[in-house]
């Protein structure tokens, strides 16, 4: 049952992100992609859902389809040093907004959850054969969601 709730939490997670991408930043989608060979974009964000089951969700982002989110997130001007440090926070934004819209759409099968702070996951975790994940390619770029349980990697996390 528990592996059940992973993967629906998962599909409520990158539902979501789809939304949000193609809603939102109106950014086409061209595919969604379950467990397959793909790379991992190199802008890695997560939160720790914990309640009545723990568990990790990450969002990899590719260069490009950051700075296309980055646009529409700034379209003033910035410093160069300013850009760069929104750059880097924004996988961060995009993971509390996708995974916090989320919640409320799994809190029936997993009773109340608390949503922490965004933080940084190593990429090679997100390797590991229990890690479940689906990637939405767009004509920007990929998104790629990954769901896991917390207690197996405490000792991992950064």
């Amino acid at each position: 049952m528990e592996n059940n709730i992973i993967k629906d939490m998962l599909e409520s997670v990158s539902d979501t992100a789809v939304f949000f991408l193609k809603n939102d930043m109106q950014i086409e989608i061209l595919k969604e992609n379950g467990i397959q060979d793909f790379e991992i974009g190199e802008h890695i964000s997560a939160v720790c859902f914990s309640g009545k089951i723990n568990l990790i969700c990450a969002v990899a982002i590719d260069g490009k389809l950051l700075k296309s989110i980055y646009k529409v997130f700034f379209p003033y001007h910035l410093s160069p040093k300013e850009s760069n440090e929104m750059l880097k926070e924004l996988p961060s934004e995009i993971v509390n907004i996708v995974a916090g819209l989320s919640i409320s759409k799994f809190s029936d099968d997993c009773g109340e959850l608390t949503m922490s702070p965004p933080f940084m996951v190593d990429k090679n975790l997100l390797l590991s054969s229990s890690v479940v994940s689906k990637q939405i390619k767009t004509s920007k770029g990929t998104f790629t969601s990954f769901m896991f349980k917390k207690d197996s990697y405490a000792n991992k996390i950064k």
